[in-house]
């Protein structure tokens, strides 16, 4: 199953990536989104390419279908890793997420480019889950339930260069 977004940012490329980029942002972003003992294991960004490597204890959605429940008894290890490539007018990304204990695979594509107001983050996320039965039930709740926290972590972003950045074309 494939999930697709766009969020749209009145930043420049550079002040976005910069954004994604910043290791105390990253861990200050998931705790204020609810999630416990995150670590940033990994964060370095060079001119062509870079790597963030980050865990959290993801709590639980409130609206978890009750077959899912044993899957889901308190929060679930999160693990991620995002490989970064600057591609001349824009940056591209491949990432992996590893949710302890949950029968799945996530896997995704990041692509960072300009647009005539700022920037646009175009995000997909593969998910696939080789459980009979309830496997679609599982892809069904995690596509749900991501595109939630994908939202959170938009408005969170926003919300952060908004009050770092002093004009929509600066960095941060």
């Amino acid at each position: 199953m494939d999930f697709k977004i766009q969020h749209h940012y009145n930043c420049s490329v550079e002040a976005l990536m910069t954004c994604f980029f910043d290791e105390k942002y990253i861990a200050k972003k998931f705790t204020e989104l609810g999630n416990e003992n995150v670590d940033v294991s990994f964060c370095d960004r060079g001119p062509s390419k870079g790597k963030i490597s980050f865990s959290y204890d993801a709590q639980p959605s409130d609206n978890i279908p009750p077959a899912l429940k044993s899957f889901a008894g308190g929060s679930t290890p999160l693990a991620q890793t995002e490989l970064w490539k600057n591609q001349g007018e824009q940056w591209t990304c491949e990432y992996t997420v590893a949710l302890d204990g949950v029968p799945v695979e996530l896997s995704g594509h990041m692509s960072v480019k300009a647009t005539d107001n700022g920037c646009v983050n175009e995000v997909s996320l593969n998910i696939a889950c080789p459980i009979p039965i309830l496997g679609k039930m599982i892809e069904e709740f995690i596509e749900q339930d991501s595109g939630g926290q994908m939202e959170a972590e938009y408005q969170h972003i926003k919300a952060c260069l908004l009050y770092t950045s002093p004009s929509p074309r600066d960095g941060l």
